[in-house]
């Protein structure tokens, strides 16, 4: 089979797209059982090349792909809290530089991904925390607030340690060393008005 043309397995996969010598080649969108479906380029009847895979929760994943897998540059969004992984992955595994965002946008941690979702070496972790008060001239109406912690440094497993600087919301500043995830040994502190 050659040129474009649409196949429906027994199973209920399908294909639509174009065809090469009775293998996906081309352009075309794969859509399986589950509901999950497959948009972009394939090579040699595989998903190969830039792509969008849609999930049936909802989650989306949209970049490169290699022999089927998340491969190279791309984006995972997660429908159900909403977190993401922006970056590098090495079959289907997030390896390389990204950032993670979890916890509906509270938590982002950036650096050179270890395959098993951790970040160790350089990084960034950056906390948001968020609450709501009360107007008094208006008692049914909340202003939202929030406060931003900035850590740039060593990272193992995703964790603070070794040297770095963390910066606080009010102006506090300290850069020194770090063990798990405390200011410990040598370091400055410094406060900003």
């Amino acid at each position: 089979m050659n040129g474009v043309a649409m196949c429906i397995w027994q199973d209920g996969t399908s294909y639509t797209g174009e065809w090469k010598d009775c293998l996906k080649e081309g352009h075309g969108t794969l859509t399986f059982p589950d509901g999950s479906t497959y948009k972009g380029s394939f090579t040699n009847d595989q998903p190969n090349g830039d792509g969008v895979k849609l999930f049936p929760d909802g989650s989306k994943y949209e970049g490169c792909f290699f022999q089927g897998m998340f491969n190279g540059l791309g984006k995972f969004v997660q429908a159900s809290d909403g977190s993401t992984y922006d970056g590098y992955w090495r079959f289907n595994q997030m390896k390389g530089q990204g950032t993670k965002i979890t916890n509906k946008g509270l938590i982002e941690i950036s650096g050179n991904f270890d395959g098993n979702g951790l970040v160790t070496g350089k990084g960034q972790k950056r906390w948001k925390r968020v609450w709501y008060e009360q107007q008094e001239m208006y008692p049914f109406r909340n202003i939202r607030n929030e406060e931003i912690f900035l850590y740039r440094g060593d990272l193992v497993n995703s964790q603070i340690q070794g040297y770095g600087e963390f910066k606080w919301p009010d102006g506090r500043h300290y850069i020194g060393n770090f063990v798990n995830s405390q200011m410990q040994g040598v370091g400055k502190m410094s406060w900003t008005h």
